[in-house]
């Protein structure tokens, strides 16, 4: 019963995402309609069917997944209701009125700045570590806290920081080959190649799969943003590549602690895992292991006895950003994805984060739900609006639209705003400084607005 209809809901978001109107080829909704379908109906029509005995490898350890009716309905409930805040006549009427103006100059002179502070920050936190080849090749355990590893010193903090030239490349992209400029344009491409380059190693030194494939996937929405064109020639293969990734990208960051004997020693080593492997290789069923847990959290929320936490995480989020002498030894109440975590598997060996719709059940309920579904669908809308309306004058705001819809769908997957806050600290940072030092923005009154006759995609 409730697997037809999770399958119905599937087919509902793919006819509305191929037949409403949208302002450029994908916007955020066509994002989020992806990422939505992959968290929740698709994970869940799996299990509740059992498709090809799929809920041995969906499931965490003993964590079974419950045919919920109030699952079901939450997953149903909390899309339409993205979608109505997303379509609200306030969402679509606000931000249209904000301009933006670059200063490209400090622009260019901002994007060195951030490769250069990048650079800065992947060798100090390197020497926490012991050295720049130690923590690259020790990533992934450093990430999972290992023991065999060292816990590293004060100076980690700049980890946040070293994916500062990933706003560089975007930058200098923008120049290259969306304004196309021909004034320095040898040494804009080479430290464009060299910001590429430094961007990689951060996302590898960092250990995160994720890292790796939205840094480089932000290049390919930007031109199917730009030329309302999909090269399934690209898509493709590159789908393919992803769903790889996901599978053996851990494996693939375990081998490179062999990196200190050699690039052949890490082949060797990865090689070594393929063939001591217990499972049969690549399954579909393996690939959507990686996005199954907001349904297990969501069965969580459901099914365990707690107190509202009345989006009091929100604020732990913000006092760990503090530094330690200002908490004066104060302890941190652990967040959401600590208790949810607990909740699924019985432990805290990692940390599972909960999704943006277990974080509304946790939160107030049902109407927390709502309300967490509604307030994304309406900023989403109106973020897009804001960027849709400079998009033809700035040539970098197609990045910037990307990145920050990337950041839109980092709170919908991970829903504890803690989780989302500190993996993009350093986008946070650095975008901060694009729009407040090499960009000027206007709030023009609406009749204001009108006289303008700016060209604008915002419907």
């Amino acid at each position: 019963m409730l697997a037809t209809a999770y399958l119905g809901l599937i087919v509902f978001i793919i006819f509305l995402e191929f037949f409403r109107k949208k302002a450029k080829a994908i916007d955020f909704l066509s994002l989020f309609n992806i990422i939505y379908i992959l968290m929740y109906p698709l994970p869940a029509f799996l299990l509740d069917a059992d498709w090809r005995s799929s809920s041995s490898l969906l499931n965490f350890r003993s964590t079974l997944y419950i045919s919920n009716i109030q699952t079901g309905l939450a997953i149903f409930i909390g899309y339409f209701v993205v979608v109505l805040g997303f379509y609200s006549s306030s969402s679509q009427k606000n931000g249209g009125n904000i301009l933006i103006k670059s200063k490209d100059n400090m622009v260019v002179l901002l994007s060195y700045f951030l490769l250069l502070l990048s650079m800065i920050s992947i060798y100090l936190y390197s020497s926490q570590y012991g050295g720049f080849v130690y923590a690259l090749s020790n990533a992934n355990l450093i990430r999972q806290q290992a023991d065999i590893v060292d816990t590293g010193g004060g100076l980690v903090f700049f980890k946040h920081f070293m994916v500062l030239s990933q706003l560089t490349s975007y930058l200098l992209a923008s120049f290259l080959f969306i304004k196309k400029i021909k004034k320095r344009r040898l040494l804009l491409f080479f430290v464009f190649i060299f910001s590429i380059v430094i961007s990689t190693i951060a996302v590898t030194m960092i250990g995160s799969r994720g890292g790796w494939i939205t840094y480089y996937i932000v290049f390919y929405l930007v031109y199917v943003l730009q030329t309302g064109k999909f090269s399934w020639g690209f898509v493709i293969p590159f789908v393919c590549f992803i769903s790889l990734f996901i599978v053996y990208g851990k494996p693939l960051f375990f081998s490179l602690t062999a990196l200190p004997d050699g690039l052949g020693a890490v082949v060797e080593k990865f090689q070594e895992f393929l063939r001591n492997s217990p499972d049969e290789g690549f399954s579909f069923e393996k690939f959507m292991s990686s996005f199954v847990y907001p349904l297990h959290s969501l069965d969580a929320a459901f099914y365990t006895n707690y107190e509202p936490r009345l989006f009091v995480d929100w604020i732990y989020a913000f006092v760990t950003l503090l530094p330690e002498r200002l908490l004066n030894d104060i302890e941190v109440p652990q967040t959401i994805s600590y208790y949810n975590t607990y909740y699924i598997i019985g432990t805290n060996e990692y940390e599972i984060p909960t999704g943006f719709l277990a974080f509304g059940i946790y939160s107030m309920s049902w109407f927390g739900l709502i309300l967490v579904c509604f307030i994304y669908g309406w900023i989403g809308r109106y973020l897009q609006n804001i960027l849709l309306n400079n998009i033809f004058d700035i040539c970098w705001v197609p990045f910037l639209y990307i990145v920050i819809a990337k950041i839109w769908l980092d709170y919908f997957t991970a829903g504890d705003p803690r989780v989302l806050i500190f993996p993009n600290l350093g986008l946070f940072f650095s975008m901060i400084l694009l729009l407040s030092l090499a960009s000027k923005i206007t709030i023009l009154q609406p009749q204001n607005h009108k006289k303008t006759g700016k060209k604008s995609c915002v419907r």
